[in-house]
Order: structure tokens, then sequence, then C-alpha cells
């Protein structure tokens, strides 16, 4: 009987020593649950592929002289936001490759050369909450009911220089007051074809599938700091060395090249929707909508009054260019 014991404590023992082995540090799995890559672990909240080759703002656009060769590095192609626990990521797909360099070799401090891009974000979709006019230089607005909360800023250079504009601009009330809802990205990069910015959740909030964005890009110039400019390149009648064409003079077309838009007929109609005047009190700003994840998504609302001229017919547009989408075949 005892021998009979001893031979079921030693197969016990074997058993034991057999699974503990097991489950020891040979194991691979036990490393993967505490090295996790962040593709497996994080969690798209969101994601939208634009209509490619509208990078055009209102149809009429054309780049700057010296980047006409590169046209297409403004042309936003997908927009994605990751949730990464405490942080959140936002992901802007362009069509073209990101430059690390402008054309005479300068490079700034994130790692890329032209594109500046506003994340707007609605996080509540509600009437009179929010911020209804865009960062000084844009040139657009929003809806009532789709008043952004959050405002992120990915810029080439130091984020700092956001931060001292809107300190040195303090006299600008609406700026003033909307201080702590304006996010210049700090943690930023550039990949080949895309520019990623991490924020702290803290700052924008737990992401809800019913949140409202919207994407502005812009070209990057760092010169431009006046009070309707927040380092945007401006859009006038005529191309030069760092400004885009197709706009007017006066200091009222929508300084941004591309948005998130279903198709570009969308986007043209959306953004011709303004009025620009000697008279910059006179000016109208395009409206442009958010575009919502599981919300109702609202229809674009028009200015159509915006395109109308004092003692002409009603429904005149100041000049019809800006209701013709530009049509033709592209690089």
């Amino acid at each position: 009987m005892i021998g009979l014991k001893s031979l079921k404590l030693l197969a016990s023992l074997i058993f034991i020593s057999i699974f503990c082995v097991g489950c020891g540090g040979k194991s691979t799995k036990t490393w993967e649950g505490g090295i996790k890559s962040v593709e497996k672990t994080s969690k798209v909240v969101f994601r939208y592929n634009d209509s490619l080759f509208d990078d055009r703002g209102t149809g009429r656009y054309t780049y700057p002289i010296p980047l006409e060769e590169k046209e297409g590095i403004f042309d936003l192609k997908s927009f994605v936001v990751r949730d990464l626990g405490n942080i959140l990521e936002f992901v802007v797909e362009f069509r073209r490759p990101i430059d690390p360099e402008d054309i005479n070799g300068k490079s700034y401090q994130n790692g890329w050369a032209y594109q500046l891009v506003d994340i707007y974000i609605d996080t509540d979709h509600k009437s009179v909450s929010g911020n209804t006019f865009s960062l000084p230089g844009r040139n657009i607005e929003f809806n009532d009911d789709e008043a952004w909360d959050k405002v992120i800023v990915i810029s080439p250079d130091s984020e700092k220089l956001v931060k001292n504009y809107i300190q040195s601009n303090s006299d600008m009330r609406y700026l003033f007051d909307a201080r702590n809802d304006i996010i210049p990205a700090h943690n930023v990069f550039s990949k080949t074809y895309t520019l990623v910015a991490r924020v702290r959740k803290s700052e924008v909030g737990d992401p809800q599938p019913d949140w409202g964005y919207q994407i502005c890009v812009m070209g990057f110039d760092q010169d431009n700091e006046k009070r309707n400019g927040l380092f945007n390149m401006e859009v006038k009648s005529f191309a030069n060395e760092t400004r885009f064409g197709g706009g007017t003079d006066y200091d009222g077309s929508p300084n941004v090249i591309d948005i998130l838009s279903p198709d570009k007929k969308s986007q043209y109609s959306v953004m011709s929707q303004f009025r620009s005047n000697p008279y910059t009190k006179e000016n109208l700003a395009a409206i442009i909508p958010m575009v919502y994840g599981k919300s109702k998504q609202n229809m674009p609302k028009f200015r159509q009054n915006s395109m109308v001229q004092p003692n002409i017919r009603q429904n005149a547009p100041i000049d019809r260019r800006y209701m013709e989408p530009l049509e033709g075949r592209r690089r």
C-alpha cells in the first residue's frame, strides 16, 4: 500500500512540474499580453474616406507657383480617429507623399513642410453650444447646431507659435474666450502619406460614436501672423510664391483647400457660399458642415444671399465662376 501511495505522489509531482513549466516564461502568449501592438489594441472610433481630386477649395483654386508640380499634396484622402486609452490619435492621409522640406531645402520642427491642418470636433451636436467661428485666416463658419467644441491644430512648426499667437491677440475676445478649446498638437509626426497627432484624452474628452468632425487643409505660411492669419497661406485672384490663386483680392475667400466631403461638387457648392468685399465687415463666410458618425447628418445650409450684389436681380452671383466646379483631367 505504501509503494502504491508513493507512486501516486510521484506521478502528481511530475504532472505539476510539467504543467508549471508549460506555463512559464517559455510561452510567447504571456508576453503578448504585456507588450501590445498599437494596431491590435487601438480602437477606431471614426473613419472617413474623402473624395479625391478636390483640392481646389471652391473649385477654382490653383496651387502656388512653386508647387504646381506637386499637385495633390493638399488632397485629403482619409481621416481616422483611434482611441489608444489615455490618448486619442488623429491620422490625416493625403493623396501624395508628405515633403520633409520645402523646395528651398528648409525644414521645420515637426518634420514636414507644406500642410497646415485644423481638426474641428463637435462633441454634443447641440444648438448654442460651442463655437461657430473658425480660427483666424480660415474664413469659414459652422452652423449653430454644429458648432465645434474643440479644435486641434497640426502645424509643421512648434505648437508654441500657435500658443503665442493666441496670447498676443487676446484683445480678440472671441479667440480669448475659446483659448481652452484650441489645442495645438505637440505629439505630432509624419509618415510617407500621413500626418499623425496624438492628444491626451483629458484635453478632448472620451470619443463617442455620434461626435462630428471636419478637417480644414491649408498651406503653411510661417510669416502669416496677422490678425486674420494664423500661419495659413492665403487665396487671392492669382497665385504667387506663397499663396493660392482662384479667389478674390479682398480678405474674404475661404483659405481652405480641402475638407471632408462626399464628392467634389458638394465641397465646391458649400465653399462657394461666401461674400468678399472691400469692406471686411460686409463679408460673409462660407458655412462648412460637420460630418457625423452615428448621429443624424444635417443637410448643408447654403448662403445664397452671400452671392448676391445690391441692386441686381435676386440670386445673381457676384462671380459665376465660383459656382462652376473645375472639371477636366487631373494629374
